[in-house]
């Protein structure tokens, strides 16, 4: 049943950045703060309490994935690392992100989902520009 926990608890981790989300944008209304903390401690709290799940989640998921994989079924626990990959930010991610997908075999299957939904194809630059 990796499917299953792997979603539930990637949902879960999601409601929870969700729910900060909500919290920060609560205390900016209510301390009439548009950018940065204001100097107010509970709207302060709140934001760096929302920055770091927003670092810590995708390492979750990350972590999950391999655990998940581990078991025999690598589909689910590639996929949800993948997915953990592309929300965390770290040097290099853009590289990488540009390798998998100049991979002929995934960039025909991104352009027939984008296809699909009335999208251009994606056209990437030769490497180095």
């Amino acid at each position: 049943m990796p499917l299953p926990v792997t979603a539930l608890y990637a949902g879960l981790m999601g409601l929870w950045l969700l729910g900060l989300s909500f919290e920060v944008m609560r205390r900016r209304r209510r301390h009439n703060v548009s950018v940065g903390d204001g100097g107010v401690g509970a709207l302060e709290q709140a934001t760096r309490a929302h920055g770091n799940a927003c670092e810590y989640v995708p390492v979750a998921l990350i972590l999950l994935g391999l655990a998940v994989s581990l078991p025999g079924i690598p589909g689910q626990g590639l996929l949800t690392i993948l997915i953990g990959l592309m929300l965390i930010d770290f040097p290099g991610k853009h590289r990488l992100e540009r390798t998998i997908i100049s991979r002929p075999k995934i960039l025909r299957t991104v352009n027939r989902l984008r296809a699909r939904y009335d999208k251009r194809p994606l056209v990437l630059d030769p490497p180095g520009e």
